[in-house]
């Protein structure tokens, strides 16, 4: 095992290189604000290892939409709002309570 400290920045593509590793299991700790935290144990065998992947997950739920306006009309209700610029909102959900 070798013990090495090294950091990088993944690329826009997802990937990252860690160039000048020898032979060996190496143990590669990741992390990001706002994602799970974890490791991925990696083996260098005389070749490049392409195929170490891991999926790292975002724990933070997505912001509130803002702009929300409820404009009334004789046959319905005009809902409007923005959406938060999360890649990871799904929908919205409206809840109407009856009034009592």
């Amino acid at each position: 095992m070798q013990n090495v400290s090294k950091q990088n920045t993944t690329i826009a593509s997802g990937y990252y290189l860690v160039a000048g590793l020898v032979n060996g299991t190496y143990n590669f700790s990741y992390s990001k604000a706002g994602f799970n935290t974890d490791y991925l144990e990696v083996t260098i065998a005389g070749a490049d290892n392409t195929s170490a992947n891991k999926s790292i997950f975002d724990f933070t739920p997505p912001a509130s939409v803002t702009n929300f306006a409820a404009i009334p009309t004789p046959l319905y209700i005009n809902w409007t709002w923005t959406d938060p610029s999360d890649i990871d909102l799904d929908h919205v959900e409206v809840y109407v309570m009856p009034h009592s």
